[in-house]
């Protein structure tokens, strides 16, 4: 698992933390982001927010949104760590069933 991005200081460190996992199929592929004890779980043509699966999107918690970018992307959305003005967004290629 590949740590992408971790704050500037341990402290933001357990603010945000996004954790990639590739396992050269896109079915098992991994993307993890831990948001304010948030934690959205993209794998394969899943989608699980803080251990619950199968949420409907666009799924919202606290500051942390996750929705249906495009036909074949996910993003997960949040304030940025640093300027309250900025989201956070990263996406993720979706196979749905």
């Amino acid at each position: 698992m590949k740590n992408l991005f971790k704050g500037s200081t341990s402290n933001s460190s357990n603010r945000l933390r996004v954790m990639y996992t590739n396992t050269q199929n896109i079915n098992t592929n991994e993307l993890i982001v831990l948001y304010y004890g948030n934690t959205v779980t993209l794998k394969g043509s899943q989608i699980i927010v803080n251990g619950q699966p199968g949420l409907e999107l666009p799924y919202k918690i606290n500051d942390l949104l996750v929705r249906q970018a495009t036909t074949i992307l996910v993003s997960v959305e949040g304030k940025d760590l640093f300027n309250k003005n900025h989201v956070l967004l990263f996406l993720y290629f979706f196979l749905s069933n």
